[in-house]
């Protein structure tokens, strides 16, 4: 079970791809990718589910010039994993798993100004007629596919260990509130989605 877990991660890590970087055949949405991981784990209905309401919530952030929005497909994947792996319920793992979507950000961050860091270099290799393009596009792919490969399998394996801990023992109406923002979500997002018909004035 856990090499599957493993393999799922090596997957969605290429696929995370899609989001900027390569591709864009929209399969790191995360409806998407829900579906993907609930197909490819066994577990369907919650891939479809939690794939579903991250899609709501994350619906309008995208990334634009220097903004890096929070992550969907992150978000998804391993809210899905969570409960297929970990049995998790539903609630507890879309809140850890947008926790997750909103966390990968700041790595994305870090592994930008590392690849800015890099730009001196393929200037002077591509003027001195020495430079590879192809190479430093293949470099910066596989750094962003690698960190989002090891982002998913520790911090899934972390949270889906230590999510049921502190859920079960936090009060009662905290775990209340939690379900009780998880089936509101649609309702928000249907919202939010049914408003952007509304004629702008």
């Amino acid at each position: 079970m856990m090499l599957e877990f493993v393999l799922l991660c090596a997957l969605f890590a290429v696929i995370e791809l899609d989001n900027v970087q390569a591709f864009q055949t929209m399969l790191a949405r995360p409806l998407t990718a829900g579906f993907l991981a609930g197909v490819l784990s066994g577990d369907q209905a919650a891939g479809i589910q939690l794939g579903l309401w991250t899609e709501f919530l994350f619906l309008d952030r995208i990334p634009m010039g220097g903004v890096i929005p929070p992550n969907g497909l992150i978000a998804a994947v391993s809210a899905t994993m969570m409960v297929r792996y970990w049995q998790l319920g539903r609630p507890e793992a879309l809140i850890a798993g947008v926790c997750m979507g909103i966390l990968f950000p700041r790595l994305d961050t870090a592994l930008r100004n590392r690849r800015n860091i890099w730009c001196a270099e393929i200037i002077r290799t591509m003027e001195g007629g020495t430079g590879n393009i192809g190479h430093w596009i293949v470099r910066s792919l596989a750094a962003e596919a690698f960190a989002a490969f090891v982002f998913l399998v520790v911090v899934t394996f972390i949270a889906g260990k230590t999510v049921p801990v502190i859920y079960n023992a936090v009060p009662e109406w905290v775990r209340y509130g939690v379900k009780f923002a998880y089936f509101a979500v649609p309702w928000i997002g249907l919202a939010s989605f049914t408003a952007k018909f509304y004629p702008k004035k």
